[in-house]
């Protein structure tokens, strides 16, 4: 046994480059990414690790699904950042792209009324893990955005 432990100790570990992606510093402890929707053109998304899911608004997802570019999955509840239990619809995006660098497709978002802040949401970013945010530059680092569809698992509050 320590031989096979010596062996694997003297392989060298798998070296995955991070995707370096600015953030824009909007005041207040608030950054964000250049996200650009295939069918909606580019927003700006909070990155919010707190938030489970991704967020768009409803003018979004009309220009989404005007085109064929947004799938309903289902219904969650979940506890907004004020308290409140909130049950909002879960649709598939067909593709996102952060930062002009880092594509996945068949992202799951929340869809909130209205023309309401777009949210980078621990969902999308778990995809690329691992991912690191830095404040000093503002950066967004991600590992894994080869654009591949990977399986999702709902993680609702």
């Amino acid at each position: 046994m320590p031989g096979l432990l010596a062996l694997l100790l003297s392989l060298p570990l798998a070296a995955t480059a991070a995707t370096p992606i600015p953030l824009v510093d909007k005041g207040m402890s608030t950054y964000y990414v250049p996200v650009d929707i295939e069918g909606a053109g580019t927003l700006d998304f909070l990155v919010d690790t707190g938030s489970s899911y991704s967020v768009i608004g409803a003018t979004t997802l009309k220009r989404l699904r005007a085109q064929g570019m947004a799938a309903y999955k289902r219904r969650v509840g979940g506890r907004m950042a004020d308290g409140r239990r909130r049950y909002v619809p879960i649709y598939s995006i067909a593709e996102l792209d952060i930062g002009g660098s880092c594509t996945l497709q068949n992202v799951e978002v929340a869809v909130l009324p209205g023309r309401t802040r777009a949210i980078l949401g621990f969902n999308a970013l778990r995809r690329t893990a691992p991912f690191v945010v830095s404040v000093d530059p503002p950066t967004l680092e991600l590992t894994h955005c080869d654009g591949a569809d990977a399986t999702q698992t709902s993680d609702a509050q």
